[in-house]
C-alpha cells in the first residue's frame, strides 16, 4: 500500500547515526517497475559514486561495482521494488556479493508478495491514538490547542479515525482543516463518502488516490494547474523550485498580484503552500565529500498518481517507449521521459495537438537541425521548450517563455529574437556557450541559469533590466571595473559567486574598500588568488578581509591564499556547512572555524604550514560529519579531541607523510579517529 510510511521508515533508518555507524558505505536507490540487472547496477554505481557509470554492459558495470562495494561492508536500500522475478533476483545478488560479511539489503514494496530467501516485514497501520497524535500536529497549532473548540478536538478524533491508519491520508486531512474553525466543514469532511480508507478496499492505491481528491479539490484553482503541471514528470523526478516555478510563469499559472509583489514571489508562495500541504516535497542532493547542494522538488509516487489523475489524458500527456500514447486537437502538454529513437513517429503523432505549449524531453535525445525545425513550425505555440540542441528555427517561437537545452555543441550561439522569453537553462551544457551579441533584444529574461564561464555576468544584468535571478557569477579582478559594478547590482544569485585573480589587488589594496559583498545574498562564495610560491607579502590579509561575504553564505572556498591566519568574518558566518581552504602555502591558524557550529564538511588540501595546530579548534565542530585533509605536509598530528566529534562519520588523509605511522591501526593516533566509520587513508 502506498502512503503507509515505508519510505519514510527506511529513511529513518539509512540516517540513524548508530546503523550508519555499522556500515563504510551506504547507498540508496528508487527501483520502481524497472527491474533488469543492467539498470540496477548502474543506479546502485551512480548511488555510490554521485557520477553515472561510463558503461551499460553487463561485464563492466560488474567491474565498476566490485571497485565501488568490494570489501567493505554496506548497506543498500532499495526503495519501491515490485518485481518478483527470481532470476533478476538471482543475478543481482550474485553481483552484490562482492562487499564484507555483514553487508544489508533493505528493500521497500508496495504488495506483500513475498520474494524467495528475504525476510518480510510488513507494515501495520497506525493505530487509533498514533493516527489521532499525527492529525493532532498536522491540524492544530500546538500554543492554540487549550482554546480549541471541544466540538472540534472531538470532530478531529473521529476524522483521524477514518484515516485507515495512513500517515500520507492523515496528514493531507489534518492539513486541509488546519485553520477551519467552523463545524459545520469539519461534520462535512467527516462525512464524506471519500473519508473512509481501508486497506482491504484500498487496492493499488485506488482509496487512497480518491481520498487525497478531498484534498485537492480544496485548492485554489492555479494551485490545482500547478499541480496538474507536475503529472508531465516521471516517478522520482526532481527538479529545482526555480525551474518549477519558472515553468509555472511560462504557462501563465501565477495570477499578478496588486500588492507589488513579482510573480517570482508568488511562485514561491504556491509552492510553499503546496510543500505544506504535502503536494509536494523539497529535498537536497549533495555530493561525496560535498555540501554543495542544490534544494530540489520531488513528490510521493502516490501524489504522483493522484497528479495524473485529476490531469486526465487529453490535456496531457506523456510519452512511452512503445508509442501507445494517444494524443489530440486538446493536447497542450507533452513529456518523454526516454530516448526518442523516432523522431518521425513523434512528430506523426503530434500532428493532431495545433495548440501544443509544452514540450519536454526530459533525456537527453539527440535531434538534428531539419527535425527542430520541423517541431518549431508545427507548433509555434509553444511556451515551454526543453530540448537537446539549438536550432536558428527556434527564434521564430514568439510566444516561448521557457527554454532549457540539455546540451549544446560547442561554438553555438543562442538566437537574439525570442523576446517573450523569461527563462534561459543551460544548466546542463558544459561545452562553451554563447549568448547573442544583441542579448538586450531579450527584453523579458528574468532567469539565466547557467554555469558557464564564457557568460559576462555584469554586462548581461546592465543589459538585461528585467533579470531578476542568475544561477553563477564569475567576476576577474584583471577588470576590476565590473567587480565594482557588481556590487552595486541587485540581481539575485542561485547558486555561487566565483572571484578569481584576486592576486591582482595585492598592490593596489586600497580598492578593496570599492567592493562590498556583505548585500549579496549567495549559497556558495569562492575567493581564489593565483597561487605564487614566491609571494611573501602581507596583502592577502587585506584583501581577504575586504571581500566579507553575506552572513547566509553556506559554502566557502578559499584558494590560493597567502595569509596566516583566516580574515576574521569567518568566525561570523554561522549559517556555514561547507568549507574548502586549498593551496594556502603560508595559512598556520585556523582559529576562526571554531565558530562554526554548523559546518559539516571541512577540506583541507595543500596546506603546508598547518603543524599542530587543530587542536585549538576541531572540538566546537560538533556538527562535522566529514574531514577531508591532504598534502598537508608538515601535519604531525590528530588531536585526541577528534574522539568527541560524534558525527564524524568520513575522514579522508592524503598526502601526510607524517602521519602515516601515527594514524595506521595501533599507532599513537589510532584511537582519536577508529571511532569513524569510513576512513580513507593513503599516506
Amino acid at each position: 500500500m502506498g502512503g503507509i510510511g515505508k519510505t519514510t521508515l527506511a529513511k529513518s533508518l539509512y540516517n540513524d547515526k548508530q546503523v550508519s555507524d555499522c556500515f563504510e558505505t551506504r547507498i540508496w536507490i528508487w527501483v520502481s517497475h524497472q527491474f533488469d540487472t543492467k539498470t540496477i547496477l548502474g543506479k546502485i554505481i551512480e548511488s555510490a559514486t554521485v557520477k553515472k557509470p561510463k558503461v551499460d554492459e553487463l561485464e563492466p558495470l560488474n567491474t565498476k561495482l566490485q571497485e565501488v562495494i568490494g570489501g567493505k561492508k554496506y548497506l543498500l536500500v532499495m526503495d519501491d521494488v515490485w518485481n518478483e522475478n527470481e532470476n533478476e533476483w538471482e543475478n543481482l545478488k550474485s553481483s552484490l556479493m562482492h562487499g564484507a560479511r555483514g553487508s544489508k539489503v533493505l528493500i521497500t514494496k508496495r504488495d506483500s508478495k513475498a520474494i524467495s530467501r528475504i525476510e518480510t516485514i510488513p507494515l501495520k497501520d497506525l493505530t487509533e491514538d498514533s493516527s489521532w497524535l499525527l492529525f493532532k500536529e498536522m491540524a492544530f497549532e500546538e500554543s492554540d490547542l487549550e482554546s480549541t473548540n471541544q466540538n472540534l478536538i472531538k470532530l478531529g478524533k473521529e476524522i483521524s479515525k477514518k484515516c485507515g491508519g495512513i500517515p500520507l491520508v492523515i496528514r493531507h486531512i489534518g492539513r486541509l482543516l488546519n485553520g477551519k474553525t467552523s463545524v459545520e466543514y469539519w461534520e462535512f469532511i467527516k462525512e464524506n463518502d471519500l473519508l473512509n480508507v481501508t486497506r482491504e478496499e484500498n487496492n493499488n492505491d485506488g482509496h487512497v488516490i480518491s481520498t487525497l481528491k478531498l484534498s485537492y479539490n480544496h485548492l485554489s484553482p492555479n494551485l490545482k494547474q500547478c499541480f496538474a503541471y507536475s503529472s508531465l514528470f516521471p516517478k522520482e523526478y526532481r527538479i529545482t523550485p526555480t525551474e518549477l516555478i519558472g515553468q509555472w510563469i511560462a504557462q501563465g499559472f501565477i495570477e499578478s498580484s496588486n500588492e507589488g509583489k513579482s510573480v517570482e514571489d508568488i511562485g514561491k508562495e504556491y509552492l510553499n503552500e503546496l510543500c505544506w500541504r504535502f503536494f509536494f516535497e523539497i529535498t537536497s542532493t549533495s555530493r561525496e565529500f560535498s555540501f554543495e547542494d542544490n534544494e530540489l522538488c520531488c513528490m510521493h509516487d502516490v501524489m504522483r498518481d493522484l497528479a495524473r489523475e485529476v490531469a486526465g489524458k487529453k490535456l496531457y500527456v506523456r510519452g512511452d517507449p512503445n508509442n501507445e500514447y494517444v494524443v489530440s486537437e486538446q493536447t497542450r502538454h507533452i513529456s518523454f521521459e526516454y530516448v526518442i529513437v523516432s523522431w518521425k513517429d513523434v512528430l506523426s503523432k503530434l500532428h493532431q495537438a495545433k495548440g501544443l505549449r509544452t514540450f519536454l524531453s526530459l533525456a537527453e535525445s539527440p535531434i538534428t537541425n531539419g527535425v527542430l525545425d520541423r517541431l518549431v513550425s508545427n507548433f509555434p505555440r509553444l511556451r515551454v521548450l526543453q530540448i537537446f540542441d539549438v536550432s536558428k528555427s527556434i527564434k521564430k517561437l514568439r510566444h516561448l517563455r521557457y527554454l532549457k537545452f540539455t546540451r549544446m555543441d560547442a561554438g553555438k550561439s543562442l538566437p537574439n529574437c525570442i523576446t517573450e522569453l523569461q527563462t534561459l537553462d543551460l544548466t546542463d551544457c558544459f561545452s562553451p556557450v554563447y549568448l547573442p551579441r544583441d542579448i538586450k533584444n531579450l527584453v523579458n529574461l528574468r532567469y539565466l541559469l547557467s554555469y558557464s564561464k564564457y557568460i559576462d555576468a555584469v554586462e548581461i544584468m546592465e543589459k538585461l533590466t528585467s533579470l531578476q535571478t542568475i544561477r553563477y557569477v564569475l567576476l576577474d579582478c584583471k577588470k576590476f571595473d565590473k567587480v565594482k559594478k557588481f556590487s552595486k547590482m541587485n540581481c539575485s544569485i542561485e547558486s555561487s559567486l566565483q572571484i578569481i585573480g584576486l592576486e591582482q589587488l595585492r598592490f593596489f589594496t586600497s580598492r578593496v574598500k570599492l567592493v562590498n559583498l556583505k548585500n549579496k545574498r549567495v549559497p556558495h562564495v569562492k575567493l581564489e588568488f593565483k597561487n605564487d610560491n614566491t609571494y611573501d607579502g602581507d596583502d592577502d590579509e587585506t584583501i581577504l578581509e575586504g571581500f566579507e561575504p553575506h552572513r547566509d553564505v553556506k559554502c566557502l572556498d578559499i584558494e590560493g591564499y597567502c595569509g596566516v591566519g583566516l580574515p576574521n568574518w569567518v568566525s561570523t558566518l554561522h549559517l556555514l556547512t561547507e568549507v574548502f581552504i586549498k593551496n594556502c602555502d603560508r595559512l598556520q591558524h585556523l582559529n576562526q572555524l571554531s565558530h562554526l557550529q554548523a559546518l559539516k564538511m571541512l577540506h583541507l588540501w595543500g596546506l603546508k604550514c598547518v603543524m599542530m595546530s587543530i587542536s585549538e579548534w576541531i572540538v566546537t565542530l560538533t556538527s562535522l560529519e566529514v574531514m577531508d585533509i591532504r598534502n598537508c605536509w608538515k601535519l604531525k598530528s590528530l588531536p585526541k579531541e577528534m574522539q568527541q566529534l560524534k558525527c564524524l562519520r568520513k575522514l579522508r588523509i592524503y598526502g601526510c607523510p607524517e602521519l602515516k605511522e601515527r594514524c595506521k591501526e595501533g599507532g599513537q593516533d589510532w584511537p582519536n579517529i577508529s571511532h569513524i566509520p569510513e576512513l580513507y587513508l593513503h599516506f
